[in-house]
């Protein structure tokens, strides 16, 4: 594996959506290419991984439920991938402030990504946060560029008001979007935020689990 604690760009260039509901499996497998290199994903743990999240995302017409999230998640973490894998999930009787300071430590050292699941408008999405500073996170939202929906025109309302940052639309081997932390971690439910109900944060660092 390669060990490039400081760096946001991915070992194998990153992937943006197929369609507008495969947000889902296009960032854990984004996830996959920050770490590794194309020769280390022979290993046959790393090409059972990448199956199953083919096989179990997008189980409902038009999007990934919760319940193959969590067999995703429950695959993941039982195989030998080179990563260690911690769960943040966010709900009522979990506080968003621990979420918060967790996510911070890890991405401000940059020895880990995030998995982040926020709010866009009534359905979930789900970006990959590579590193944050004071005030901002770092990430790859896989549904950049897309000026043909209503999601574009929230990105655009939210750059308008100094939120969010498009960085280079089309960029594949770094973030291409910047979020004020403040908003990321609001309880409100606004477009990039993890709003008001449930959420699920992975954390992904190198090491065998």
């Amino acid at each position: 594996m390669s060990k490039q604690k400081k760096r946001l760009c991915p070992n194998v260039p990153f992937i943006y959506q197929a369609s507008i509901w495969d947000c889902a499996s296009t960032t854990f497998l984004n996830v996959f290419r920050y770490f590794f290199t194309r020769i280390e994903m022979e290993r046959d743990e790393r090409i059972k991984a990448i199956k199953s999240i083919y096989q179990l995302s997008l189980d409902k017409p038009f999007w990934t439920s919760n319940d193959a999230f969590f067999q995703i998640l429950h695959r993941l973490k039982r195989m030998r991938l080179g990563l260690e894998i911690t769960e943040l999930t966010i709900t009522k009787n979990k506080s968003i402030e621990v979420c918060n300071s967790k996510l911070r430590e890890c991405l401000q050292s940059r020895e880990a990504v995030a998995y982040v699941d926020v709010v866009n408008g009534k359905y979930q999405h789900e970006i990959l946060a590579l590193g944050c500073s004071d005030d901002s996170v770092l990430c790859f939202d896989p549904a950049l560029p897309s000026k043909a929906d209503d999601y574009y025109k929230s990105l655009q309302s939210l750059e308008h008001k100094g939120i969010v940052s498009s960085l280079e639309p089309g960029k594949c081997d770094g973030p291409n979007l910047q979020i004020k932390i403040n908003h990321l971690f609001s309880t409100e439910d606004k477009t990039y935020s993890l709003g008001s109900g449930d959420r699920y944060c992975l954390l992904f660092r190198n090491g065998e689990q």
